[in-house]
């Protein structure tokens, strides 16, 4: 159910330059919230008109938690609240991925802060962390997140880098490729969740495509009530033979691969 509400910020830390986990007390958000779901959060006093979404991260307890990368204003004003300050918060917003079967295998593709989605999923179903694989992208090794907790979960993880100074170098989509073809004998149990920059998204998109695998791909884009009133998240899909524009605040952000149309 979502819900409006006033808390605390109760947890702060710098995982990496400019990029925080900040840790929000609510009963109702650490019991509601689901692996893909977002949060629209917004600073008191801090002068701005909308709410900025976040990916929710984790939960614990009474807590839920999310990861952000300093970029703009909003995220600034964030980052500067110490423990203790509150914030407005509506959620939990969006739709989740879909559970996954008894049987399946799963891969998680994402870099940067599309990570905490799937970070998510992978906490939520870590009593089958041997069935789940990572794969992880980023610029170089300062920026490759979260390598250490899908671990610490059971997961296998792979890691890839533009420069190449850590994990493979190359693209994500390269390494996720080259495991679905290592792995084709169970490529009829694989499903590929991804979240993080849209060329990474095309990318894995086309290749879960071409594969014939099950593809959710959690979309990134600018957010300004979070409740599909303004229009100002939609993206083009796949409808009925045509075409139509899907609001990914209450529509997505997960949508499957082949549903979306890129431009």
């Amino acid at each position: 159910m979502i819900r409006q509400e006033t808390v605390p910020v109760v947890a702060r830390e710098e995982i990496a330059p400019g990029t925080l986990v900040v840790g929000l007390r609510s009963p109702h958000l650490a019991r509601e919230s689901k692996p893909g779901q977002f949060l629209m959060l917004k600073i008191p006093g801090g002068n701005l008109l909308w709410g900025r979404a976040y990916s929710i991260y984790h939960t614990d307890g009474e807590t839920v938690y999310i990861l952000f990368k300093v970029i703009g204003r909003g995220t600034k004003l964030l980052a500067e609240e110490p423990v203790g300050a509150k914030v407005q918060v509506i959620g939990p917003l969006g739709n989740t991925f879909t559970p996954p079967g008894a049987d399946e295998i799963s891969f998680l593709v994402g870099g940067g802060v599309g990570l905490p989605p799937l970070y998510f999923y992978a906490k939520m179903n870590r009593d089958r962390a041997e069935r789940i694989r990572v794969f992880i992208g980023a610029r170089d090794k300062d920026n490759v997140l979260l390598e250490k907790e899908f671990k610490q979960l059971g997961c296998q993880v792979e890691v890839s880098t533009d420069d190449g100074s850590v994990g493979v170098k190359g693209l994500v989509s390269n390494i996720l490729e080259n495991s679905i073809r290592n792995n084709f004998k169970m490529k009829a149990r694989l499903c590929i969740y991804s979240c993080g920059p849209n060329p990474m998204l095309k990318a894995v998109g086309k290749i879960g495509i071409e594969q014939g695998i099950r593809t959710e791909l959690s979309l990134e884009e600018a957010m300004a009530c979070g409740l599909g009133v303004c229009l100002g998240c939609v993206v083009k899909t796949k409808c009925d033979g045509g075409q139509a524009y899907t609001r990914l605040c209450c529509d997505g952000p997960v949508l499957e691969a082949d549903k979306i149309v890129w431009e």
